[in-house]
């Protein structure tokens, strides 16, 4: 059994506190804390719940779970707390699949709705996958074409990257930590980032929303509608017309997702200043798992189809280089406009970019590469069959440009 007198005996003996310690921090009566321990009283109240956490050092999500036991005394399932991430963007369970805690913490509500966009979003994308005219019929993937993406996204990192040391020293001191994992992020981004061009991918481009966002769906009672098919307003009409992966509209969604979570910590008026940034790490937890019923859903419906490759490694490939694509786009913007939202692209970064284990010359390699164009000497340690070096300097595919141009405007 784990309730919440097993939670309170495992913090206290964790801080090595011995009853009457514990007391004497909170004043609350020592036999009441062991009454709570041997379970004679089952459940605390609110205030002696909070001033019990409070004096324990709780924070984040040990904050939410040692108050959710208080309230309702649920026991959570061995093994599994809301610190250890279940799943991944690429690969998520369903809600189904989660257990009991997660569940009450997540909500079937916002489950079922998280589902039914990434449901109705694929069938969108089958739709317009289907037209055979000359602007609309699908266009495959090419080597070349991975590759200019590899190109516009080093381009997007360094210049992130230099952003981050012109700005580092002017933002709040609480941000300072948050932003040494930024850097500390390098090796792992290129070694993330090279995947895209490691093979040709089965998938193609097409005419997709290019504007995607919570704010363009509309619930309509047991369904929704999605609206607003213009595009997005930072490229011309002609650029608009271009295709692109469905992943831009995907990693677009993930973020925003993202997005609504923190604002409600950051922006919301109904939780107090310091509780709201103890309870912070909670809307990363919330996002990981309500982006993934939205991934799951997208990729069920669209199995098979041309929108999306068979190959799961494929998948997860495109997955993260879009999501990291839309998370240093966001990164720069937020940088120069609004630093305390930094915690958002952070915390987008964080969920797709996964610990490297490499030797340090490969981290000082990776780091490098970051500061140059792509050469044939990195397609060739990465094992890949790329046309010479030299085609990077043709020009790029008309949408690799067009991200391009819009990672400038977003970022300045």
């Amino acid at each position: 059994m784990n309730d919440f007198a097993d939670e309170l005996k495992r913090w206290r003996r964790l801080r090595s506190l011995t009853h009457q310690e514990l007391a004497d921090l909170s004043g609350i009566a020592a036999n009441s804390i062991s009454e709570l321990e041997r379970r004679v009283t089952l459940r605390p109240r609110p205030s002696t719940a909070k001033l019990l956490a409070e004096k324990l050092g709780l924070a984040g999500e040990d904050h939410l779970r040692f108050m959710a036991l208080a309230r309702d005394g649920s026991v959570a399932p061995e093994g599994t707390t809301p610190r250890e991430r279940l799943g991944t963007l690429a690969a998520p369970l369903s809600f189904e699949e989660m257990p009991a805690e997660l569940q009450n913490l997540l909500g079937a509500h916002a489950a079922e709705q998280a589902r039914l966009i990434g449901l109705r979003t694929a069938e969108l994308h089958l739709a317009l996958a289907s037209g055979t005219g000359k602007d609309m019929k699908p266009e495959a993937f090419s080597l070349h074409y991975q590759r200019s993406l590899f190109s516009s996204i080093t381009s997007l990192a360094r210049e992130t990257y230099q952003n981050l040391a012109r700005h580092q020293q002017a933002l709040p001191p609480d941000m300072q930590e948050r932003m040494e994992r930024i850097l500390a992020y390098r090796s792992e981004l290129l070694a993330t980032l090279k995947k895209i061009y490691a093979r040709k991918m089965e998938v193609s481009k097409l005419r997709i929303h290019g504007n995607y966002h919570l704010a363009q769906v509309l619930l309509t009672g047991k369904d929704l509608a999605i609206s607003d098919y213009s595009g997005d307003p930072l490229l011309s009409f002609s650029e608009r017309r271009l295709r692109r992966s469905v992943f831009v509209d995907l990693a677009s969604m993930i973020a925003s997702i993202y997005e609504v979570a923190f604002d409600g910590f950051l922006q919301g008026q109904q939780v107090h200043t310091d509780d709201a940034r103890r309870l912070l790490p909670m809307a990363g937890l919330w996002a990981h798992y309500i982006s993934g019923f939205f991934v799951r859903a997208y990729k069920e419906r669209a199995a098979g189809s041309v929108l999306i490759p068979a190959s799961s490694e494929d998948f997860e490939v495109l997955l993260q280089y879009f999501v990291v694509q839309k998370a240093m786009i966001i990164f720069n913007g937020y940088l120069k406009r609004e630093p305390q939202r930094l915690v958002i692209p952070q915390t987008i970064m964080r969920e797709v970019l996964q610990p490297q284990e490499a030797a340090p010359a490969a981290s000082e390699a990776a780091r490098a590469a970051l500061d140059a164009a792509p050469s044939a000497s990195e397609a060739e340690k990465a094992g890949t069959t790329l046309e010479p070096a030299k085609e990077i300097a043709e020009p790029k595919p008309a949408d690799v440009v067009a991200e391009m141009a819009v990672a400038a405007g977003r970022g300045g």
